[in-house]
């Protein structure tokens, strides 16, 4: 039986130019899921926008302020060392020191415990200069057995004892007074403390100043 052979591609058109070849075609996606991922990718954008400008904005607000490079107990004049600036962004009701003034902070009383990197605020800082009015200031010398064994720091709230005369009870009633400051040990084995007393007392403190014979008793800190 005789094979049939199929007739081979044409080579060439009629007219000599090559035969046409069929090329694959990706399929088109339908027409709204296209829509679809168009718009995911807008919201996108939107949303990388908003987050930039939302950065700009903070980055914008920050601004250099003084901070607690040093703790400074209550009561202490602030030095110079004690104090650095740093960039924050906070809000406008919170109070602060422009880094630019930091030079008016130096010198100043702190009215509290100032711990290191406090965010320095107006109020915790003061230029009066004790003692104030209605107080008088009494240097006393202390034995240091009759001070607290943590020392003493301006600002402390103490309460100072008499001891009876003769084998007596002292009258005198205890005294209320501030620490204004305190001088180390001295040649003569006493602590001298400056105190801060109603000024009705302080004869009667005065009295007893140099004495060394009284005890200083450490009362809770004012709030």
């Amino acid at each position: 039986m005789a094979r049939k052979h199929l007739p081979s591609p044409p080579t060439a058109t009629a007219n000599g130019s090559p035969p046409p070849v069929a090329i694959a075609t990706t399929p088109k996606l339908p027409r709204q899921r296209r829509a679809g991922m168009i718009a995911l990718a807008l919201l996108i954008v939107v949303v990388g926008g908003i987050a930039g400008a939302q950065a700009v904005i903070q980055l914008s607000d920050r601004r250099p302020v003084v901070v607690m490079g040093r703790t400074v107990p209550a009561g202490q004049q602030v030095a110079r060392a004690d104090l650095t600036t740093t960039m924050v962004a906070a809000d406008s009701t919170v109070l602060t020191v422009p880094a630019g003034e930091l030079g008016r902070v130096v010198g100043r009383r702190a009215t509290t415990d100032l711990p290191v990197g406090t965010l320095l605020s107006p109020a915790v800082v003061t230029e009066v200069i004790s003692p104030l009015p209605g107080t008088q200031l009494v240097p006393v010398a202390v034995k240091p057995s009759r001070v607290p064994g943590r020392g003493l720091r301006p600002g402390d709230v103490v309460v100072v004892t008499f001891d009876a005369t003769d084998g007596a009870k002292d009258a005198r009633p205890p005294l209320p007074a501030v620490v204004d400051k305190v001088v180390p040990q001295s040649a003569d084995g006493l602590v001298v403390v400056d105190l801060l007393v109603d000024e009705k007392h302080a004869t009667a403190l005065g009295e007893q100043a140099g004495s060394g014979e009284m005890v200083l008793l450490l009362a809770p800190r004012r709030p």
